[in-house]
C-alpha cells in the first residue's frame, strides 16, 4: 500500500496599503514498489505595497523548493 500525506500552511496579514503573505507546504509520499519515496518542501513569501497615493505599486516575492526523489 502506498500513502501521500500533503499539508499546508498560509499566513496572511496587511493594511490598504501594505500586504504580506507566507505560506509553506510539505509532501510525503511512499510507492507501493520498495524504498520508493518522494518528499518535497516548498516555502513562499510575497509582499506587496503601494506608495505615492496608490501610483507606485511595489511587489517582491521569492520562492524556495526542495525535492528529493528515490526510486
Amino acid at each position: 500500500t502506498g500513502t501521500n500525506f500533503i499539508n499546508s500552511l498560509t499566513l496572511t496579514t496587511g493594511t490598504k496599503h501594505n500586504q504580506t503573505c507566507a505560506s509553506v507546504s510539505s509532501t510525503n509520499s511512499a510507492g507501493i514498489v520498495p524504498n520508493n519515496s518522494y518528499d518535497r518542501l516548498n516555502f513562499t513569501i510575497r509582499n506587496t505595497a503601494t506608495f505615492f497615493k496608490d501610483k507606485l505599486q511595489l511587489d517582491l516575492g521569492e520562492s524556495y523548493v526542495k525535492q528529493k526523489d528515490r526510486n
